[in-house]
């Protein structure tokens, strides 16, 4: 048995299937890797042509199934299903199924299908019970630039003349040829358009020769990106994108981005017509049917309108605030336990939260050990949570015992100069802040978030600071492992001794 938890990912990719499920594995996967995680992927040869990425980093790659132990097997392949799954728990503890089409039976342990407007009760006949299932774009599983670039955008559509064509790393159908095609023909204003395609991408010479004749004509500006890392950027830097289902939607809507969609598979059917009724795009519906002269009057329409561009912006921007990964990696942490022995958990806390985090705010037992012992108002308490749910600095996990909301936690992003005094050594440093509800203090689950939150950022120390007076927060940091720095500040600091991590 591997010394760190081992994660194994089984996905594949093809001309013919796409890179989107390695794509959305390898964001967790990356994850996982910097939780001190290790990570294989089972994989066809095939995929590490189709998919350069899964090549570039460096993950350990095999083509055969021959495993003796896993703590998680991830499975993302539309060819799989209960048989298989059943099989590999004879070499794995635990099992998650990334699913989008709710077609077919599972035996997992946790179900995640990042669609917007997926109900939980589409998957409950088709897994065992006691399955957790995760549903909805609150769960995609996006990279972190996403939700840092996210952080303080204010789109401007009054000079909106930059247009992303991106249909994903094989470009199925032809469909960035296609949409070139008709944007060569807008001649209302020069526009910069960005394409980006991978290396691996189908008819990839006929996307260049396209490319190169819009470059002849000398009326719009356009660049042609290859297996670009940069794709959260050239998300913001654009007005307008054109594009298809899958992954990509959610990183749009992350960034705000409008766009005008074509359905290019039939597992693509539910997702844009759930976004396209939400007002978050355009659909246009399946690229065979689609009219190029009404394809051209909707684009006409949109790029010359400031209002319909900021107002689908704005309905983009609400489907998706970019912390799925955060959300699942909650689910594939081992749980803390109770002194009884009942299990405790995190989880992102989220905006249905905040009556319940207020309700422990103002109790008197909690105030009087916090900084400021004066409750806040309701309408204070309501700006502070969703200002702090889109502050990337903070996360606010709601501990759960039993099942049961027990407290809150917080990692609150520090400036290292500024905490110099408290951890003058470390890169990362975050202030944890911790509140228990009272009626379930001495229950051991307290220790058990410390714990947790410790395994969330094992490589940044960890701070708090504790009034002289609080002597049961003093002696829970000190069993938690946490050193006193001086009368009121404690920290914890990751080393490695002998190749193993500890905490001091």
């Amino acid at each position: 048995m591997p010394s760190a938890p081992l994660i194994v990912f089984r996905c594949d990719g093809s001309p013919e299937i796409g890179s989107g499920h390695v794509m959305r594995c390898l964001t967790l996967a990356q994850t996982l890797r910097k939780k001190k995680y290790e990570i294989v992927f089972l994989s066809s040869e095939e995929t590490l042509k189709t998919v350069p990425a899964l090549r570039d980093n460096e993950f350990s790659v095999q083509h055969e199934e021959k495993l003796e132990y896993a703590d998680w097997l991830i499975v993302d392949h539309y060819g799989l299903d209960t048989s298989y799954e059943s099989n590999a728990r004879n070499w794995t503890k635990n099992i998650m199924v990334i699913d989008d089409l709710a077609d077919r039976s599972h035996d997992c342990d946790v179900l995640l299908d990042q669609t917007y407007g997926r109900k939980t009760a589409d998957y409950k006949a088709l897994v065992p019970d006691g399955c957790k299932i995760l549903t909805g774009a609150q769960y995609a599983l996006l990279r972190e630039e996403f939700s840092e670039l996210r952080q303080g955008m204010n789109r401007d559509f009054s000079n909106a003349d930059r247009i992303l064509i991106s249909f994903g790393g094989v470009n199925p159908k032809s469909s960035t040829e296609y949409a070139l095609s008709m944007i060569e023909k807008y001649k209302n204003k020069s526009l910069h358009i960005d394409v980006v395609t991978s290396s691996g991408a189908k008819s990839l010479s006929s996307i260049k020769k396209e490319v190169e004749k819009i470059k002849d004509m000398a009326f719009h500006t356009i660049d042609l990106h290859l297996d670009t890392p940069d794709m959260a950027a050239l998300m913001t830097k654009a007005d307008l994108c054109i594009g298809a289902g899958g992954t990509t939607s959610w990183e749009r809507c992350c960034l705000k981005l409008p766009s005008i969609t074509l359905e290019l598979a039939d597992n693509q059917k539910f997702v844009l017509e759930s976004l396209g009724k939400a007002g978050a795009i355009q659909n246009m519906g399946p690229i065979e049917t689609i009219d190029k002269k009404e394809f051209l009057g909707i684009f006409s329409e949109f790029i010359g309108s400031t209002e319909r561009l900021a107002g689908m912006s704005e309905k983009a921007g609400a489907i998706c605030t970019g912390d799925g990964v955060d959300r699942v990696f909650c689910y594939l942490m081992k749980e803390g336990k109770t002194k009884s022995g009942e299990n405790v958990t995190l989880r992102v806390a989220g905006e249905n939260d905040c009556k319940l985090i207020f309700d422990w705010q103002v109790m008197p037992e909690i105030r009087q050990h916090a900084r400021n012992p004066a409750p806040p108002s309701w309408e204070d308490h309501q700006h502070w949570f969703a200002k702090s749910l889109s502050n990337t600095g903070r996360k606010i996990f709601i501990v759960e015992g039993d099942k049961k909301p027990a407290g809150v936690v917080r990692l609150d992003k520090q400036d290292k100069e500024e905490r110099k005094d408290i951890a003058p050594s470390a890169e990362n440093i975050y202030e944890v802040s911790i509140l228990i509800d009272p009626a379930m203090h001495g229950q051991g689950i307290g220790l058990a978030a410390l714990a947790l939150l410790r395994d969330y950022e094992p490589d940044a120390a960890l701070i708090a600071e504790v009034l002289p007076e609080n002597k049961a927060s003093h002696i829970l940091f000190d069993k938690a492992g946490y050193k006193p720095v001086n009368a009121t500040w404690h920290a914890s600091h990751p080393h490695v001794l002998e190749g193993k991590k500890s905490y001091a």
